[in-house]
């Protein structure tokens, strides 16, 4: 069954990317009033949604669909388990978490919680029972070789975007080991100053002033604000900027972590 509609199973996918970069944009912007490309790709698609879907549709078909609870727990429990799968596949892929459901009741490792499990189960259940009926009457008016060859155009041009996000995210995780380089570069200009504090037994009031004052003293304190400064430039590419912005999670980590220089 898969196999026979393989065009079609692709077409939602792409669809229901869209429809979840939607959301997620939709969300946002009522969270914080601006607009935010949201997503881990560039462009207007959250594949996860996609992904997500497509296997509800897939499993939910092999569930006895009159029963109506039966369809919500399964719902819950497909739309949790590629959460929490998906979670877990990025932060060990880029070191790094992408959301974090922590702080909230029951949940599984930050990756899923209870709340937003329940949120998922409802609009998986919507999907099934309203919103994919009306776009499968929609898309079985094209052709199979049609909706082939669209998906086709749209499979390289994430493609293409995917190698882009990935380089870009291997390009933050290099930043970052290069922050904690600065960090440490950082650390041992204040030590170098601390430590001729010592040796000359500086009063911690007046002649600690004074040395900072002194040509040695001054070049220390220029070369570390000058490493703060550059690394507070760091992330200045625009789809890195967009990234940060997405997830605040991501940006959060990095604002501890200068925090700290």
């Amino acid at each position: 069954r898969v196999v026979m509609n393989f065009e079609y199973y692709l077409t939602y996918f792409f669809i229901y990317a869209f429809i979840g970069w939607i959301l997620e944009v939709s969300f946002k912007a009522m969270r914080r009033g601006v607009f935010v490309n949201s997503g881990f790709l560039n462009g207007p698609y959250c594949p996860v949604y996609g992904f997500g879907a497509v296997a509800v549709l897939y499993f939910l078909s092999l569930v006895d669909s009159s029963n109506k609870l039966v369809l919500l727990i399964a719902s819950m429990f497909i739309a949790s388990l590629i959460e929490l799968i998906t979670g877990f596949v990025l932060e060990k892929l880029f070191h790094m978490k992408w959301w974090d459901y922590s702080d909230k009741v029951l949940n599984i490792g930050g990756y899923i919680c209870l709340e937003f499990s329940l949120i998922w189960a409802a609009l998986c259940f919507i999907l099934y029972e309203a919103i994919h009926p009306v776009i499968a009457q929609f898309v079985s008016h094209f052709s199979t070789s049609f909706l082939l060859g669209c998906d086709l155009i749209f499979a390289l041009v994430l493609f293409v975007d995917l190698l882009a996000t990935v380089n870009m995210i291997l390009g933050i995780n290099k930043k970052f080991r290069e922050i904690e380089k600065s960090s440490a570069r950082i650390k041992q200009v204040s030590d170098k100053l601390g430590e001729k504090v010592a040796e000359r037994s500086l009063d911690l009031k007046e002649k600690r002033e004074e040395f900072e004052n002194s040509e040695l003293g001054q070049n220390l304190d220029r070369r570390g604000e000058k490493i703060r400064l550059d690394l507070r430039k760091v992330f200045d590419k625009k789809s890195e900027r967009r990234i940060i912005r997405a997830y605040p999670n991501l940006r959060a980590r990095i604002e501890e972590r200068l925090k700290d220089l």
